[in-house]
């Protein structure tokens, strides 16, 4: 871990950052009051200094500092507002590949998405190729005609809603039609440390899932989280070559709707707790 850098020259002891971190510490306020660290080696370099300092006078020799700017006008509650309601989750794709640098973009902003301690333990696998996806997805669909074989054996009422549901999704693959990655031209695994190593990192995932969500619509795309690739993580790490010590945590199918959604639908009445 490496600490932050105060430009003696720039810094005008406003103790801006000592009161954002409280490694930090300035003996008195003012110009030629520098802060400095009260212990060494513990910043996690989360780059609050950085950005509450009035007169650019912190770096960090961890964060590229030629990508730090200063922040320009927010956009406004009401159409981040529009944003969030507009998002759906897609229920078919075109079929038209996304532009990598477009995929890179998506992909930087999720690392902006905030994580435990500033671990930013969270690390994305794309995927484009669609022999690959067909790859996955037939293995799914087996899972799906597995689970129908036993679930019968156990006695399972043939009508049941999840034999039904299941036999759609098998009939649907076998006829050509692709019901669980919806003939998306990307897909987006999102992994981390297993819990075991790190507590927070289905948090940290999840957060970063969020953001290329709500991202990729503003860019004309839309996404859709398939929980149903999510049965054995295990296998379907092994198979893309992630490292037994990490887990995927999240499969997000990207790409252009076939629909052109018209409206915000409502949703149910919210449960609060006020105290």
């Amino acid at each position: 871990m490496s600490d932050p850098f105060f430009n003696n020259d720039l810094c005008v002891g406003c103790g801006s950052c000592v009161t954002e971190c409280h490694l930090l510490f300035i003996d008195k306020r003012g110009r030629g009051n520098v802060p400095y660290m009260k212990m060494q080696n513990l910043c996690i370099s989360c780059g609050h200094c950085v950005a509450v300092c009035p007169n650019n006078a912190v770096t960090h020799p961890d964060i590229e500092m030629s990508n730090c700017h200063y922040i320009g006008e927010i956009a406004q509650p009401e159409a981040l507002a529009e944003l969030f309601k507009a998002r759906r989750s897609a229920r078919e794709f075109k079929n038209k590949p996304i532009e990598k640098s477009i995929i890179e973009d998506v992909i930087n902003m999720a690392s902006y998405a905030p994580s435990d301690l500033n671990s930013q333990n969270r690390y994305f696998y794309v995927l484009t190729e669609t022999e690959k996806i067909n790859t996955i997805e037939a293995a799914v669909v087996e899972g799906f005609a597995k689970y129908i074989e036993s679930a019968v054996q156990s006695g399972v009422p043939e009508n049941s809603s999840e034999i039904l549901l299941s036999r759609d999704i098998v009939n649907d693959f076998r006829n050509g039609k692709h019901s669980i990655f919806r003939n998306a031209p990307c897909l987006i695994f999102i992994f981390g440390p297993q819990e075991s190593e790190s507590f927070f990192a289905p948090f940290n995932a999840i957060t970063a899932n969020a953001y290329i969500m709500l991202y990729a619509r503003s860019l004309g795309l839309e996404s859709c989280v398939i929980g149903r690739v999510m049965y054995n993580t295990n296998e379907l790490g092994e198979f893309l070559g992630i490292p037994q010590n990490q887990k995927i945590y999240s499969a997000l199918a990207l790409g252009y709707p076939k629909a052109k959604y018209k409206k915000t639908v409502d949703r149910k009445p919210k449960k609060v707790i006020w105290n």
